[in-house]
This record gives C-alpha cells, sequence and structure tokens, in this order.
C-alpha cells in the first residue's frame, strides 16, 4: 500500500474532537496524524485555533463535577489550503450528510462542512472530495453520528433507519472503490463504552467522596422523566449541571427539589435497547459492504469495549 495520497473521511473520531470542540493541537493527536508521522506522508487539517469550534469544554469544579465551555471560538486558519485536505473528518456528520451536504461557509447548521469542503470546485460533498482526490489509502470511519446524534440527545427517536444506513453505506463505498488504490474501515463503538454515557449513575452520589448514599442500606434512585431511574437506565453528561442545581434528586436528601431529570439528559431502557440494536444492525451492514468488496474493517467497537474493560497499554501505562 502506498501513503503517497493517505486520506481519510468521517465524523468526529475521524475529526479529532475532543471536549466538543475541535481545535489545533487536538487535530495533531488524531490517529489519521499518528498513522501519517509514522508513514512520513504529508497530512493537511482544516486547523482550528483556540478555543476551538465549538468553545471546547472543560471541568469548572469537581464536586460535581460541572462542565462549562471557553468564552470565545477559534477560527479556521487554513482555509486557504490548495487542494483537498487529507482528514475530511466532518464533526457531527451523519452518513448521509456525507453523501449530499455541501458546503455553505459559515453554514448555519454545522460550520464544519463550509470550514472543511470550502469550494465545490473540490468536490460538491464529503465523499465526492474524497474520492477526488484520487487516494492512494483511504480510510474510512463513518456511521458514528447516525446512533450518537440520537443517543447524545436521550432519545431512541432520531435514529437512522436501517434501509437508509444500507443504502448510503453501499453507495458510499462504490464510490471509493471506483477512486482509492486501498481502503480501510472501521465499524461503530459501543455508546456504553463512551464516558458520556457512563460517567454519571442513576443514583443519587455523595458529592465529596463520589459514592453512592444509602437510606435503609439501599442507593437512593434519581428522579427521570418516567420516574425512579433503575440500573438499566443511563444519565448523560449534561445532567451533571442540573443535579448540581438539586434537579433529579429527591427532596429527602438535602438539596434535592424532587424535579425529574429532563428526557434529554437520561435514556430510559427500552430506548437504550432500541439503540444498541441498531448500532448491532449498522455494523453488520459495515461488515457485509466492507467483505463483499474486499475492504477490511478494523473492530473499533471491539478495540472500545477492551479499553473499557481492561484499559490500554501503551509505553508502560494503562490508561
Amino acid at each position: 500500500v502506498s501513503f503517497a495520497r493517505f486520506h481519510v473521511m468521517g465524523d468526529n473520531y475521524t475529526a479529532g474532537m475532543q471536549n466538543a470542540g475541535l481545535v489545533e493541537g487536538f487535530q495533531g493527536a488524531t490517529w489519521s496524524a499518528a498513522i501519517a508521522q509514522v508513514a512520513a506522508a504529508g497530512h493537511a487539517f482544516p486547523n482550528i485555533s483556540e478555543n476551538g469550534i465549538p468553545a471546547t469544554m472543560y471541568v469548572s469544579d469537581f464536586s460535581g463535577p460541572v462542565i462549562d465551555t471557553l468564552g470565545t471560538l477559534g477560527q479556521p486558519t487554513n482555509l486557504g489550503y490548495q487542494g483537498h485536505y487529507n482528514n475530511l473528518g466532518l464533526p457531527a456528520a451523519t452518513l448521509h450528510q456525507l453523501l449530499v451536504t455541501r458546503p455553505t461557509y459559515p453554514a448555519v447548521q454545522n460550520p464544519f462542512f463550509g470550514i472543511v469542503l470550502r469550494d465545490t470546485l473540490l468536490g460538491p460533498t464529503a465523499v465526492a472530495q474524497a474520492a477526488a482526490a484520487r487516494p492512494t489509502l483511504l480510510a474510512v470511519w463513518a456511521g458514528w453520528m447516525d446512533v450518537y446524534g440520537s443517543a447524545s440527545a436521550g432519545t431512541d427517536a432520531a435514529l437512522t433507519p436501517v434501509p437508509s444506513f444500507l443504502a448510503d453505506y453501499q453507495t458510499m463505498m462504490n464510490t471509493f472503490v471506483a477512486a482509492a488504490g486501498a481502503i480501510v474501515a472501521a465499524n461503530i463503538p459501543d455508546i456504553l463504552d463512551i464516558p458520556y454515557f457512563t460517567t454519571i449513575p442513576p443514583v443519587v452520589v455523595d458529592p465529596v467522596t463520589r459514592e453512592p448514599i444509602l437510606i435503609g442500606g439501599n442507593p437512593v434512585p434519581l428522579i427521570g422523566p418516567s420516574g425512579n431511574l433503575t440500573f438499566a437506565d443511563k444519565v448523560t453528561l449534561p445532567a451533571a449541571g442540573l443535579l448540581k442545581l438539586g434537579i433529579g434528586i429527591p427532596s429527602s436528601i438535602p438539596g434535592g427539589t424532587d424535579t425529574p431529570l429532563p428526557g434529554a439528559v437520561v435514556i430510559e431502557a427500552a430506548e437504550l435497547g432500541n439503540i444498541v440494536a441498531r448500532l448491532e444492525a449498522f455494523n453488520a451492514i459495515i461488515d457485509s459492504v466492507c467483505t463483499n468488496r474486499s475492504i477490511p474493517v478494523v473492530d473499533a467497537h471491539a478495540l472500545f469495549t477492551s479499553m473499557r474493560a481492561t484499559g490500554y497499554q501503551m509505553r508502560g501505562e494503562t490508561y
């Protein structure tokens, strides 16, 4: 395989988003940049200055924890780059959007289409630009937002339908097979391996010890949109600020308000089951479509699950 023209395309993980923002310091730490460095290949990014777009988040109070956002936005610093970026990661982009959405910088709903794609002369869409670059090696990690976009909003209602995902993935890979010297793909991690969904338990915890508060020897469930939560429900990270205000906490606990957490920060058990089933269906599609075209698939799903369970060994440390 030649790395002479090594390009990557996908969404959040490909772009290098961290702390809910895209910023130059994070972009240089992406998996694609690491591969390019080892292969001594050029790798141009749509670089974003500090404090990123969107402005990145940080923990302002560890007793909650409470998460705040840096006050000012960064700016694109490489819009004048001649040619296709090697990294065509588009944060918050669904698979269908990678196929059809054109740059309209500054776009209202997703500015990254304008920042990354810039000019339709380079190709009207992300898929078109990735193909037009005629990569000798193309790495594709797409489909995450077709699950995460809905799950992060606490619902299964906005999941991409399976037939739509199948049609779009087939179209995308057929385009790339005709354009790229070699292709490698990756599947979708489980949302339950992402700290966004696993940091906050569905019970009241002591803000100092981080241990569950017990009454009569039992943990006290948080209050969700349908009543008391169970361990089959998931509370997402944005709930941290609400819990600090007593929202979701029974009035039997000092500071509790009896006000339920909104559905936007809670994934109830039935919703979670639908989300996981849809993710499994998408990964089966990725495997089938790629196998039929002799495209190897990196099992990112298994890698993330392993990292959550046992950590990741690197340079003598366990992360």
